[in-house]
């Protein structure tokens, strides 16, 4: 069984948002009938669901195989901010990242995780984009990556003091992100930015892109297994000696793409 790893990675102020992703993964899941295992970066989030799996089982799967399995990647605002950081895996390895911001970015980085040019991050948001987009020149297409940005002006407290800095500070980070990444990743990070201004637009923002991105890992894996099965058909033996392999011969000659990455 094939699995789809996805890392949906989020702050505190977007609450609302993760919950309508969750909600939605599920629902296109169930659509599309693939089943899902959901898993959680906060323990506690995770102990209130009390079924992490949908759709029929994988076993009665049998048209494609695939096993959904969506990662909520919550960060929190803590002094143990780099305990939290040592759980991030590197974004390359998912097939598809997803960021919601609004006033804040990602928590700071661990030392030892690093850019791909081998400098530190600003923030684990820069973190998970910066290897997605590096990977995805390697193996275009892979991973994926969608970038949900709230465009309404939050409400800032005025007291205490210390909050209404904290909160400015994070806001401005928020718009120097934006501004470094736009210019240094060029169209593909841009393609990858999606606005929105209410829950609801984001709602229907995802829906429309979440159901395209699952139907397509479908479509290439009905696809994959209908091209293998015509060719063991045509050629029982998948070693071709001194022939090379061509594009007909896919369905036997892949496979380590995650593994390379």
């Amino acid at each position: 069984m094939k699995r789809i790893d996805i890392l949906v990675s989020s702050s505190e102020d977007v609450q609302n948002e993760r919950s309508v992703a969750e909600r939605l993964i599920r629902w296109v899941a169930a659509e599309l009938d693939v089943p899902i295992s959901v898993s959680y970066s906060n323990w506690l989030r995770g102990s209130q669901q009390k079924d992490k799996t949908t759709a029929r089982p994988a076993s009665d799967n049998g048209e494609h195989g695939l096993l959904l399995c969506p990662y909520f990647w919550e960060h929190q605002d803590s002094k143990a901010e780099p305990e939290y950081c040592e759980h991030i895996l590197n974004p390359g390895q998912y097939d598809l990242v997803i960021n919601i911001l609004w006033s804040r970015l990602g928590i700071r980085s661990a030392p030892m995780f690093v850019m791909p040019d081998g400098g530190q991050p600003r923030s684990a948001t820069d973190y998970e984009v910066a290897w997605v987009l590096d990977q995805s020149k390697l193996t275009p297409g892979f991973p994926g990556l969608l970038v949900y940005r709230n465009r309404a002006t939050p409400a800032a407290p005025l007291e205490p003091r210390e909050k209404r800095e904290n909160l400015c500070r994070q806001w401005d980070a928020v718009q120097q992100f934006f501004t470094a990444w736009e210019k240094n990743g060029g169209t593909e990070f841009r393609d990858c930015c999606h606005d929105y201004r209410d829950l609801e637009e984001f709602e229907n923002l995802f829906r429309e892109h979440f159901r395209d991105f699952l139907a397509r890992q479908l479509d290439r894996e009905i696809g994959l297994r209908k091209a293998l099965r015509k060719v063991r058909y045509l050629e029982s033996n998948p070693f071709r000696g001194l022939n090379f392999f061509d594009f007909e011969h896919g369905a036997l000659y892949h496979g380590r793409t995650k593994a390379v990455a």
